[in-house]
């Protein structure tokens, strides 16, 4: 697949863990009501305009989504390069889902001094897992670290926010959808 190819396909896997384009407006969402699986609080940091309202949420496009998808969350991973199917689609929907700031420190905790903002690319994989002689069983096997690591993640901030504990079945049951990708 071409670099778009690959993001769209990431994305499009995405839009169906996010729900596709229901308007939800869950209270105990710290980020506000969500389309797309854009929250209110993201479109406010990154318009930088504390004002905006619901209605900016409700009006948003799949088509925008998708701009800042591969803006915020794609591009600063540093998948841009990365012709990694399952990499790319795992990557981006924890960055979109957690954060790319927490994915960018799971990795550095992973990877150690071996990471590099190029890091999803095969050759960085199987830079890591130099000992393994098959990039797919190099890849394979640091995805399911990453996911074991990413589950991990979720059940600290619960610990950390209790209230958030009404999350964690549903990000937990993402996680194991993602373990399907890997299979």
């Amino acid at each position: 697949m071409t670099e778009g190819g690959v993001f769209d396909l990431a994305f499009n896997h995405l839009m169906v863990a996010e729900g596709g384009g229901a308007l939800v407006r869950n209270p105990n969402d710290p980020g506000g009501s969500t389309k797309w699986g854009i929250s209110l609080r993201f479109l406010r940091d990154v318009r930088k305009n504390p004002n905006l309202d619901e209605s900016e949420i409700a009006g948003l496009t799949r088509e925008a989504a998708r701009d800042l998808a591969y803006e915020h969350f794609y591009l600063p991973l540093g998948l841009k390069d990365c012709t990694n199917e399952k990499a790319a689609i795992i990557l981006l929907d924890q960055a979109f889902n957690r954060g790319v700031g927490p994915v960018t420190e799971q990795l550095k905790l992973l990877l150690g001094p071996k990471f590099s903002p190029s890091f999803p690319t095969l050759s960085s994989l199987l830079n890591f897992y130099g000992d393994h002689a098959d990039i797919l069983e190099a890849s394979y096997s640091f995805l399911i670290h990453f996911l074991v690591s990413s589950q991990e993640a979720y059940i600290s901030i619960v610990k950390a926010k209790p209230n958030l504990i009404t999350f964690l079945p549903g990000w937990l049951h993402r996680t194991h959808a993602l373990f399907a990708v890997i299979a």
